[in-house]
This record gives C-alpha cells, structure tokens and sequence, in this order.
C-alpha cells in the first residue's frame, strides 16, 4: 500500500512539473510566440535572433541538442538529422559549433 501511494504521489508531482512548464516557458516580457532552428550554427542562431527574432518580437528559440553525438555517416552531407538525439557525452561541441559558442549565443 505504501509503495503504491509512493508511486502515486512521484507521478503527480511530475505531471505537476511539465505541466507548470507551460505555463511559465521563461520567454521575454510578454512575447509567446517560439520558432524552433533546428540543425543551424549556433552563431547563425545569436545572429537571426539580433537581426530578426527580437526585433520582431519572438519570445524564444528551441534548438538541437547541444552535446555530443554519436556520427552515423562520416560524410556531412549524408548526416540525418536524428542523430543528434544519439548522446555520446555531456562535452557541448557538435556540428553547429563549440561550447564557446553555444554560450555567446
């Protein structure tokens, strides 16, 4: 009976989290809208966000997993884009860029 309680309790403080997540998704003042750049550098990423993004009023940028992966094709024109999900280590440099530039961005 404790056990189940237990698991209970674990699940609906979980839900609680990712459901609070939408209603607090960390944009600027009172933007909401948020585009996803997916597969770019990531000083082309700081770049369309100076030039484009915040003066136009976005809220906020999703992008690609930023550590490293595992390298399915070695040839960068044959790379697909699920690879990024296959985590190697914790270590921030991938095909978009250094941890250096992740931070800048």
């Amino acid at each position: 009976m404790v056990g189940k309680l237990a698991a209970v309790l674990v699940l609906a403080v979980v839900s609680a989290t990712t459901v609070y997540g939408q209603h607090d998704p960390h944009f600027v003042g009172n933007r909401t809208v948020l585009v996803h750049l997916f597969e770019w550098r990531w000083n082309d990423i700081a770049e369309e966000c100076e030039r484009f993004l915040g003066p136009y009023g976005y809220g906020g940028v999703q992008v690609s997993p930023p550590n490293e992966n595992l390298i399915v094709d070695q040839n960068p024109e044959r790379r697909p884009w699920w690879e990024r999900y296959q985590p190697v280590s914790y270590k921030l440099e991938t095909r978009s860029g250094s941890e250096q530039e992740f931070q800048s961005m």
